[in-house]
């Protein structure tokens, strides 16, 4: 029981990880190809991008050390 919580939470942990860095890519996809003056140093200062990044991060390392 404890074992398919444990693999449930890290397989959920990394899907959601995943599923954001598909959004950040998307993201500056879209905006690489549509914006007049797209900067990738503006494109991650963005507090949205910033905190995509960091919650993608904490995602992968809470299913590391699970």
């Amino acid at each position: 029981m404890l074992m398919n919580k444990r693999s449930f939470l890290i397989g959920a942990r990394l899907f959601f990880a995943a599923l954001n860095v598909a959004a950040i890519a998307a993201q500056l996809i879209y905006s690489s190809q549509y914006s007049i003056n797209f900067s990738l140093v503006n494109f991650f200062s963005f507090f949205t991008i910033l905190s995509n990044v960091f919650v993608t991060v904490v995602f992968v390392m809470s299913a590391y050390y699970l």
